[in-house]
């Protein structure tokens, strides 16, 4: 039952107490002779008095409120137009709600000025229903199409001592095929990200360029970097004496590698063969600090405007020569980002990656043309997430 009609029932409701109240105060049934009289033909009825009088009016006049009421709401119940009409639905309730003591009361003026209230409500409701305004559909976030599906979990990590908001989005087809595994794309920066890589996902879905996958974001649920959202404690892998909370990207991936894929592993029909991770700027950091430290994770990994600035020795001196990295590895900066932050070592990075150091995955390099460093997150997700998929070099 929607609001509307719940409005209907209650004011269902008052009519049928200020009805009963009506002919309780007219007929004085409290007494002997009124009980009488109610009990009777009320052929002759004694004179009301005056709050018996106004009782009996209020109980005619509600039923008039109802009478005009039901239809409206019954049309706007049946049109699906429930959300135009519900404030001007509300606001005739309330009034009617308050109408009935003040009538009872004898208060006058103020009774004439509620009342116009609630043909006010009435009015509101008709206007809404000729010339709808554009409102809020009754339909939430999680079921806009590009999201249908997202289930969101609340993940404590051991190895943080915190937890994280997963956001996870199913392929629409899974459930006609159950036996199906699923590549699994995670996005870092999740609550920001995770739209976006769901509608590109999709987009490259439809034109051929990806298969089906699952999506996952991984968050705070919060964008607020003093209320919970600790992107430079996790997303940094070596500590810096800048921002005191950073250096935890070691233990974020540890949740990932033996809390996060295990889980949706087990809850999902996720391939484990084919993890795939995205970051940007400092999540593109992180992602190229799990290229580097733990590449049989991923089947490939995307990394856009990766922040390199004093970072490439360290990511350099974690191979230990013995690691192959087949994982495929794609990375995008916009030519109109900072220099020194995310351009000047990139040719430093590439020469690192032409040696024996990226082995046999596929790498990738661009310089987006025209892109700084917030609008350059759109084309290298979607030319990264083609590009580690197809194996591209």
């Amino acid at each position: 039952m929607n609001a509307v009609l719940e409005l209907l029932v209650y004011m269902t409701i008052l009519t049928f107490v200020a009805i009963m109240l009506g002919a309780f105060l007219r007929n004085r049934e409290w007494t002997a002779a009124g009980l009488q009289a109610a009990l009777g033909n009320r052929d002759q009825l004694p004179e009301p008095t005056a709050l018996g009088g106004r009782a009996q009016r209020a109980a005619a006049n509600s039923i008039e409120a109802l009478l005009l009421f039901t239809p409206i709401a019954l049309v706007a119940s049946a049109a699906g137009m429930t959300s135009q009409v519900l404030l001007g639905a509300q606001v005739f309730f309330w009034a009617r709600v308050a109408y009935l003591p003040i009538y009872l009361a004898g208060i006058t003026y103020i009774r004439s000025l509620v009342w116009g209230v609630g043909v006010f409500g009435l009015a509101m409701m008709v206007v809404a229903l000729l010339w709808p305004p554009l409102v809020n559909a009754d339909v939430s976030t999680s079921e806009l199409p590009v999201l249908s599906g997202t289930e969101i979990h609340r993940v404590d990590a051991s190895a943080v001592g915190d937890s994280f908001v997963v956001y996870v989005r199913m392929p629409q087809g899974a459930l006609a095929d159950p036996d199906r595994r699923y590549p699994v794309v995670y996005g870092l920066d999740g609550d920001h990200t995770f739209p976006q890589l769901t509608a590109i996902t999709t987009q490259l879905g439809w034109g051929g360029s990806l298969p089906e996958v699952i999506t996952v974001g991984i968050g705070y649920g919060t964008l607020d970097l003093d209320k919970g959202n600790h992107r430079m404690r996790d997303l940094s892998p070596q500590g810096s004496s800048d921002f005191p909370e950073s250096g935890g990207g070691p233990k974020f991936l540890e949740f990932m590698a033996e809390q996060l894929f295990p889980l949706i592993e087990s809850q999902y029909p996720a391939d484990p063969e084919r993890r795939y991770l995205f970051g940007h700027s400092l999540g593109g950091l992180f992602s190229l600090y799990a290229y580097a430290q733990a590449p049989e994770l991923f089947a490939g990994i995307a990394a856009g405007s990766p922040y390199l600035q004093g970072q490439l020795d360290f990511l350099f001196s974690i191979d230990d020569g013995d690691t192959p990295r087949a994982t495929n590895l794609f990375i995008a900066t916009g030519d109109r980002e900072n220099p020194d932050m995310f351009i000047d070592d990139l040719d430093q990075l590439r020469g690192q990656l032409a040696s024996d150091w990226a082995t046999t995955g596929s790498t990738e390099i661009v310089l987006l043309p025209g892109f700084d460093h917030y609008t350059a997150i759109t084309p290298a997700m979607s030319r990264g997430l083609q590009a580690i998929f197809n194996g591209k070099r």
